[in-house]
């Protein structure tokens, strides 16, 4: 079944009507919704016209609904923005609630549609579709110009958004759904309830070509996607049955010939094997035992109702237990498969895991992928493609790594740090370095909670393979096996390059990975130079934006040439990373043989596949690249990165030319946070620009980007998540901030979070996001007050449809439980706190950013008064 949702600006237009007539036929649609048809004609008439049965138009005649002889359709409610029906057919398992909107252009109009349409969010899990024109956007990224002057509208969307529990269906297609030839937005959009996803398939929205109006079609499928069969995974629900440690100490320790390695290996596979029997024959269905415990309850007290007696009260309690016992598996079932880490033990809430498993689901599927200019959408050629881009990715050209010139790099590591970084690791070592791994987030099927609840049973064979390992054995093919998970870097991402690749590895090599990564983390710091500060222990992030913002402020300097700042961007960089330049780099800062085989053994021994819509496709080694989730991938990728570094600083002593005009004695060439860098530079050379000094004509810009090839940068720049900003910071330059907070709203349904939850959430999650931006820079005010006022509507929204009371203000509600709050961080109080910890380490005088600042300023005073919470 399928059907279109189109702003047609007037259905009169015979071409209108000949392009309505062509998607009707080819795309075989069961229904269409036409909006702002601006015409004077009967509307049945266009049906008869369109070769549909019926029609229905809401009061304004804005909104019309055709559909055919295969759809039942009701009219719930008749809005003069919108039209509210229940659709359905034989085609489709269930009837579902379709709401085809139609927004006026005013904020005000707008606001009291987005209340009704709250009012009339369907109870229970009932599909609910709301789609058309919404004549605003969501975000940034759907402006073609990146900036609002009013970003107000844009926040009431989301906040309407998350009130409801809806989920941006996501398309395929052009990014942008309406333009006037100047500015393109996507104004058009489907949303979905969370309880689409409980369903074998999803919607596809298409965005069709604008032809015949401003606006385009979206063409609406379902189905379109088949859930693919789940993978077996280790459940942490298992552990509560009675028999389950039991079966597996009698599995595990049937005798096995294989040593190491290779006998964890064996003993794993052959568990693996056995539990899959042991999870249908004895475990069963986790729903149906809960459905059976919850009959066994009812007649437990049914008897007892009838007969109180001792042996009846007793089997009751006994049923009652039971009870508890399996709900509380099947709350561990939707907490792993929700991938939830915020909420604590004890939160039996599993609707709203498994509403999160949904919008997950939803998010996460491909329908279309571009490759060389075609376009792909059968499944099985999507996942072709994405196997072939990810082996040619890392199985590219190989770097001759002998004509790599590593003068530049000093030995600075000694023998002891060697000889501690190829010790045997102990037992204890071994185990806590396994508590210290996230519990599910790994490839195969023994994850990490897995070897926490049977370290008694397993972790003796865990010691012996890592020992194996450290001894010179090879890492079995299973075992360093990688699944690629795809993480789309932009909305509807449709290319490969799109998506940044996350490496999900085997738990029994993540323990040897992650064993060497602490080792290595205690010796990195002494080897990298200051300008790298990602994954340095000691070194933030911050550091580096802080400095950023400084060398900004010195962009206007006047001086011959002009500055420049030069933003690099590193595609894949980690993907091309060449091994034998990287062992050498190693060699040079005097890292021993052992060590580099320890290493080498890690990184080549790798075998991916491709995970693509919940299908794994693929099984490649790679020749080049690290792994993007393998706990030793950052400290191998900095040191790689060291020579390039250690490059820029040589290139700029020997032209002193090419200096940044800072106006003290410190020089500073570049800044690097793993793969994101900035070259700062004098503009007086053919070299490479992105930011240049207002000193610098239009003309030389214009042969620098014809030069180098790179764009003109806007401004503020945007650099690791953070606006950098000379000048007056305006509320607009944090409006992305707020539309990402708003977004992690969408599918949170609210009916299913107590104020418990919700407090939670707002505690380990969203306080999260501002944290990181007012520990480098200080919003506007009203910043602040809009992100309080967004944590407040969240935390007081109603449940149903009775209106939200603030019954505290958030002032109050942000003070120390101890005073009667409930201990929520308040914006401004933790930006003055994190104010005093700059100016601790500006007096350490341990940082790059520290040091400059000192000598650009001169002054301790004037170095406090623009780091003081409220003079900045």
């Amino acid at each position: 079944m399928s059907g279109i949702i189109w702003n047609v600006r007037g259905f009169g237009n015979l071409a209108t009507q000949r392009r309505a007539l062509f998607l009707r036929r080819h795309h075989y649609l069961s229904f269409l919704a036409v909006l702002e048809p601006m015409v004077d004609l009967d509307c049945r008439y266009m049906a008869r016209r369109m070769g549909f049965e019926e029609v229905v138009s809401n009061k304004s005649g804005k909104v019309w609904f055709f559909w055919d002889s295969t759809i039942a359709c009701k009219v719930l409610f008749d809005h003069d923005q919108f039209l509210h029906l229940e659709l359905s057919s034989q085609l489709f398992p269930s009837s579902m609630i379709v709401t085809v909107v139609y927004a006026k252009c005013t904020r005000l109009e707008r606001n009291l549609l987005w209340e009704s349409l709250v009012e009339l969010r369907p109870e229970g899990d009932r599909l609910w579709l709301v789609g058309g024109d919404f004549n605003v956007i969501s975000s940034m990224e759907e402006h073609s110009a990146g900036v609002l002057a009013r970003p107000g509208a844009m926040e009431d969307f989301n906040n309407f958004i998350m009130l409801a529990g809806l989920v941006d269906a996501g398309f395929v297609g052009d990014r942008y759904t309406w333009t006037n030839n100047r500015v393109w937005k996507r104004l058009d959009r489907v949303l979905l309830s969370p309880s689409w996803g409980s369903l074998d398939f999803t919607v596809r929205v298409e965005h069709l070509s604008r032809a015949a109006s401003d606006h385009c079609p979206l063409l609406v499928e379902f189905p379109g996607f088949q859930k693919p069969r789940a993978s077996f995974r280790f459940q942490r629900m298992w552990v509560r049955h009675r028999d389950f440690m039991q079966t597996v100490r009698l599995n595990w320790c049937l005798p096995s010939v294989a040593q190491g390695l290779q006998r964890l290996q064996m003993k794993l596979r052959r568990l693996k094997e056995h539990l899959k029997w042991w999870n249908t024959e004895v475990f069963g269905n986790i729903h149906d035992r809960v459905l059976q415990a919850e009959e066994s309850m009812a007649a437990a007290e049914q008897a007892y109702d009838r007969d109180p007696t001792e042996q009846s009260r007793t089997h009751r309690s006994e049923c009652q237990a039971h009870l508890f016992r399996v709900l509380d598996m099947e709350e561990d079932f939707w907490k792993q498969r929700a991938a939830i880490r915020w909420m604590g033990e004890g939160e039996r809430n599993t609707k709203f895991f498994h509403s999160t498993v949904q919008r997950k689901r939803s998010a996460s599927r491909l329908f279309r992928v571009w490759e060389e200019g075609q376009c792909l959408d059968q499944p099985e050629r999507i996942r072709e493609s994405g196997v072939r881009y990810f082996q040619e990715l890392l199985t590219g050209e190989i770097v001759d790594s002998t004509a790599v010139d590593t003068d530049l790099i000093p030995s600075l590591v000694s023998s002891e740090d060697n000889l501690m970084l190829e010790g045997l690791p102990s037992a204890e070592e071994v185990k806590q370095v396994v508590w210290s791994m996230c519990q599910d987030s790994a490839s195969g099927w023994s994850t990490v909670a897995f070897y926490r609840a049977c370290w008694e049973i397993v972790g003796e064979d865990v010691l012996q393979a890592v020992l194996d390992f450290f001894r010179g054995a090879e890492l079995p093919r299973g075992m360093a096996s990688t699944t690629i998970v795809l993480i789309p870097k932009v909305d509807s991402a449709q290319r490969w390059q799109d998506f940044r690749p996350i490496s999900l590895c085997n738990v029994s090599y993540k323990i040897i990975s992650k064993l060497m990564a602490q080792r290595m983390a205690s010796v990195i710091g002494k080897v990298i130079s200051p300008a790298q500060s990602g994954f340095v222990p000691g070194r933030l992030i911050s550091d580096n934006i802080l400095m950023a913002q400084e060398l900004d402020h010195k962009l206007n300097y006047h001086i011959r040439g002009g500055n420049l700042i030069l933003k690099l961007d590193m595609a894949k960089a980690y993907d091309r990373v060449q091994w034998g330049v990287l062992f050498r780099v190693m060699a040079a800062f005097g890292f021993s043989e052992s060590v580099i085989a320890f290493i080498r053994r890690c990184v080549t021994s790798s075998w991916f596949s491709v995970l693509v819509n919940g299908q794994l496709s693929g099984f490649f080694r790679s020749q080049r690249g690290l792994r993007q989730g393998d706990p030793i991938s950052p400290f191998l990728f900095i040191l790689a990165a060291e020579l390039f570094s250690r490059g820029i600083e040589a290139l700029f002593e020997a032209y002193p030319g090419m200096a940044y005009a800072t106006g003290c004695d410190m020089r500073v060439s570049h800044l690097a946070y793993a793969d994101d860098v900035i070259i700062f530079l004098n503009g007086s050379l053919d070299s490479s620009s992105f930011f240049p000094s207002r000193c610098i004509s239009d003309r030389r810009r214009q042969q620098i980007a014809a030069v180098t090839g790179f764009g003109l940068g806007e401004r503020p720049m945007l650099y690791l998540g953070v606006p950098i900003i000379s000048g007056n910071k305006r509320t607009v330059h944090f409006a992305p901030l707020l539309a990402k907070i708003q977004r992690k709203f969408q599918g949170w349904n609210l009916s299913r979070l107590s104020h418990g939850g919700r407090l939670t959430l707002i505690q380990s999650v969203l306080s999260s996001l501002p944290v990181y931006l007012v520990q480098v820079t200080q919003p506007p005010l009203e910043v602040l007050k809009k992100l309080e006022g967004v944590f407040a509507s969240f935390f007081w929204s109603s449940v149903g449809h009775d209106r939200k009371v603030h019954w505290v203000a958030w002032r109050d509600i942000c003070r120390p439980k101890q005073e009667g709050g409930l201990g929520i961080r308040w914006l401004s109080e933790v930006g003055a706190a994190l104010s005093m910890k700059l100016w601790f380490r500006f007096r350490e005088q341990s940082t790059q950013w520290a040091r400059f600042l000192r000598r650009s300023t001169g002054s301790e005073w004037r170095c406090w008064r623009t780091m003081r919470w409220g003079d900045s």
